[in-house]
């Protein structure tokens, strides 16, 4: 059933509110006041509701002091405090005269009376009828209303006179945008959850208006980012939005109050930002688009005002061989969308400012992806880690658990959360749920973070980040490489001491069921901003940098974010692909923490353990793998390899079609796989090339496995010689078979022109099969007993293992970032440099493999 549409009345018009300005005038009250009062909180011309937030104005505008309203011309919040209070003791003649409407009732829990009868029309008004959940918090937020409420008056008076407002009977809202309300009272309406305690604490909704802004912004970095939990899937989305409001609150009440522009919006989470200003001969992206002035270090500023440029002009400045950018939808920035002139139509182009703005909007995506930002650009500085730690070490020294009073004991466990974060890169969660299991225990701990100790050594037990499958698979256990689901790490700063030292003093051993910290873990995050002031550092240090210190420097330090979440167990969302094609070795995550936690420990000047050494016993031992599943031991692939070779050499002496027919499909499936080893070919239909596509010269070539027909999602390849030998001695064969064989390689009337293929080995039935997957089964059982993507996975640790840069590693796999890759003309790799890097780490691994090029007998080999 269709909804019917609201018919508006203007104010002047509206009986319940002629009802209430004539009530009012009899109790003592003026109607230019009643009217005033109206027209600044932007009334619902039928006061839906006005009981209820007549009793919550009686206490929201307790709080604006004299102070604030020395600037308010034309306000008298006391009077309105007291029609508000003359309403509040006369609701039952008032409800009477005017109708039920004006004490209506939410139909369920969290339902505004206003819903679908104004709530976008008057935001303002809506969220003056919430209350907060929680009574204890209700101070705040009606603090929180009544900053709302002035900025909103203060808007209104500066945008529409009274008049207007009175005669006012459209559809949209009366402030609309730019200074629209409708975002701050939809977050004002979210904080009144009592779920909303954390954003509400981390506001100071008391101080005076024109300082509300500024001051709120600092509070709010320190609000927990929503995505740093253990899982990433796993964001509240609740939460996400209660922020985002709380942001465009704050937004509202800066502009209002005149220290931000209505005619721009700022970007709250922009990349690589710290709250600072920007430096000299630093353009920002943003402002560009803004239109704002900018400091381009020569003294003065400039404006950067977008300006559509004459039709044409752009265009024809391009060079003859730089195309002009693709928008990644197969549309051109200077050329008419799809399904324009398809009819023959010469005419320009109908639309050339958007032609323009996709432009702008692709060129300022690849300046930005361009820009150098190191790993550590948004994370702490040297000095700001070793004040914190230095007030950490301070509070575990200054005296015991046990002595010190119920603070004290809190203060120093809070001490040792903050190291146990800082060390195993854990998050907050996961140290706060730590438990200590002697290395002899039978029993094992399932937390995603253990301390386990033995007689004077101790190591960090972290659960490992899986890639998370949607199949069962099963491998033989002969052919892939051993995995455990735990990564152990050395206990290099000698925490484990302070943490046995605190079972200790409780009377507690070391067990899988024994938690060491005592307190909900929101109470040791409220405490951590004081920790932090005491520690003499600013807003900077923040709850979520301070779980990512150990991730971005393992991340610095190798070049690779999938090290890091191995090593953390931390998901990280550039990640989330690669994880699947890496399963590194124990020991090799064990000597990359030590070094990065050493050259930390260097930089910021952080005391280790006097014989830390203890702690890196046994390390050589940890020959196990952790990650991704199905990755092939390099023992296993090179007898595959000899057995494959052998097999085509049995199957060279044939004599009748289905002879044949097996030597052409093992020949196929030993060139397929040699391609596939040696370029990382993704697992697709015809995963193959010809030789017409390779620069013979340079011997590279563009792979687009991962592509449509458009081919806007290639990538560079090097094909080592012999690699492309074998191409030649294939398509020799495929040439020889095509002129002799062609009646036996029909298939439904077509003759099959697939690159490559593989033949039915039956004497009875003749026609080809496309190689794919699926069509390869027989042959990669035969193998190594391993999916068809299983070289991915081994190429890239071989790599990865043999000193490859990440990334060139990351570019042979096809996972390069923007501004990496090495076809792209402005991108920080080379085609030189990665063709190089390929040939130097590249052609011994498929020597090693034992691939050589191998002529066809069919084709005289």
């Amino acid at each position: 059933m269709a909804k019917t549409a609201l018919v508006w009345l203007a104010p002047k018009d509206s009986r319940p509110q002629q009802i209430f300005i004539a009530k009012a005038e009899e109790a003592g009250y003026s109607a230019a006041l009643v009217r005033n009062f109206f027209y600044q909180i932007n009334a619902h011309p039928q006061l839906l509701a006005f009981v209820q937030i007549s009793r919550n104005l009686v206490e929201i505008l307790r709080f604006p002091s004299e102070e604030w309203l020395s600037n308010e011309e034309g306000t008298n919040f006391g009077l309105w405090q007291s029609l508000c209070l003359w309403v509040a003791e006369n609701v039952e003649g008032l409800v009477k005269a005017i109708g039920p409407s004006f004490d209506e009732r939410p139909r369920r829990p969290r339902h505004n009376p206003l819903l679908r009868k104004g709530v976008t029309r008057h935001p303002l008004y809506c969220a003056l009828w919430n209350r907060q959940e929680n009574p204890e918090l209700q101070p705040r937020y009606s603090a929180l209303q009544a900053q709302a409420l002035c900025a909103h008056a203060r808007v209104v008076r500066e945008t529409h006179l009274r008049e207007e407002y009175e005669k006012y009977d459209g559809d949209s809202p009366l402030l609309d945008s730019p200074k629209s309300a409708h975002a701050m009272g939809l977050a004002l309406r979210d904080l009144s959850h009592g779920v909303a305690e954390e954003e509400l604490m981390a506001t100071e909704p008391f101080m005076l208006p024109s300082k509300f802004g500024r001051e709120v912004r600092a509070c709010l970095r320190n609000i927990n980012p929503v995505s740093h939990s253990g899982d990433i899937r796993q964001i509240d989305r609740a939460k996400e939005r209660r922020q985002t409001g709380l942001r465009s609150f704050v937004y509202f009440i800066e502009r209002a109050y005149g220290t931000k522009s209505w005619v721009s919006r700022e970007s709250y989470d922009r990349e690589g930002g710290g709250g600072g200003e920007g430096e000299p001969g630093y353009v920002d992206f943003q402002a560009i688009v803004d239109g704002s002035s900018v400091d381009t270090g020569g003294g003065t500023s400039d404006w950067y005002v977008p300006a559509f440029p004459p039709q044409g002009l752009v265009a024809n400045r391009l060079k003859h061989d730089e195309p002009p950018f693709d928008d990644g939808q197969g549309i051109y920035f200077f050329s008419e969308p799809l399904g324009a002139n398809e009819k023959g139509d010469t005419n320009p182009p109908t639309n050339p400012a958007l032609l323009f703005l996709r432009a702008r909007n692709q060129s300022r995506h690849i300046a930005m992806a361009n820009q150098h930002l190191p790993w550590r650009y948004q994370s702490l500085t040297d000095q700001e880690i070793h004040n914190v730690v230095t007030q950490a070490n301070c509070y575990l020294k200054a005296e015991s658990f046990t002595r010190g009073s119920t603070a004290d004991r809190a203060r120093c466990e809070l001490a040792l959360l903050v190291l146990i974060v800082l060390w195993t890169g854990a998050s907050w969660e996961k140290a706060w749920d730590l438990r200590v299991q002697p290395v002899s225990s039978n029993r094992r701990s399932h937390a995603p973070l253990c301390l386990v100790t033995s007689t004077g050594e101790s190591r960090w037990r972290v659960k490992a980040t899986f890639p998370e499958y949607k199949s069962l698979l099963r491998v033989p256990d002969e052919v892939v490489r051993p995995q455990v689901e735990h990564v152990l790490l050395p206990d290099l700063s000698g925490i484990g001491d302070s943490v046995m030292q605190l079972l200790k003093d409780r009377g507690l051993r070391p067990s899988p069921k024994t938690k060491l910290f005592t307190y909900p873990i929101k109470q040791y995050k409220r405490a951590f901003r004081n920790f932090v002031q005491q520690a003499g550092e600013s807003e900077r240090v923040t709850w979520g940098r301070w779980e990512k210190v150990m991730f971005d420097a393992i991340t610095a330090e190798t070049g690779d974010v999938v090290d890091a979440v191995a090593i953390t167990g931390q998901p990280h969302v550039l990640a989330q692909t690669k994880c699947y094609y890496y399963t590194p070795r124990e020991g090799d995550l064990f000597d990359t923490y030590v070094q990065t936690a050493l050259n930390l420990a260097e930089h910021a000047e952080l005391e280790l353990d006097s014989n830390f050494e203890r702690h890196l016993k046994g390390a050589k031992h940890l020959a196990s793998y952790v990650g991704s599943r199905a990755c092939a031991s390099k023992e296993a692939v090179v007898k595959a390899v000899a057995d494959l070779k052998c097999r085509l050499r049995s199957a060279r002496t044939y004599s009748g079609w289905a002879d044949f027919a097996l030597y052409h499909n093992i020949y196929t499936f030993y060139t397929v796989q040699m391609l596939a080893f040696a370029t990382g070919y993704r697992a697709v239909k015809t995963p193959f090339l010809v030789l017409d596509e390779v620069n013979e010269h340079l011997c590279v070539t563009v792979i687009a496995d991962k592509d449509d027909e458009h081919k806007r999602k290639t990538r560079l390849s090097y094909l080592p010689g012999a690699v492309c030998r074998q191409l030649e001695h294939y398509e020799r064969h495929l040439q020889v078979l095509s002129a002799g064989y062609q009646p036996r390689l029909k298939r439904g009337g077509e003759v099959e022109v697939a690159p490559c293929f593989f033949i039915s080995e039956s004497n009875d039935r003749s026609g080809t099969q496309e190689v794919r997957p699926r069509t390869m089964q027989k042959q990669l059982d035969d193998f190594l007993g391993l999916p068809a993507n299983a070289h991915r996975r081994f190429m890239r640790m071989e790599l990865k293992e043999a000193g490859c840069p990440a990334d060139y590693v990351n570019a042979f796999m096809g996972h390069a970032s923007y501004g990496e890759e090495p076809w792209c003309r402005y991108s920080s790799l080379s085609t030189k440099q990665y063709r190089d890097m390929m040939v130097h780490y590249l052609e011994p691994i498929i020597n090693e493999l034992t691939f050589e090029p191998v002529a066809s007998r069919l084709a005289g080999g």
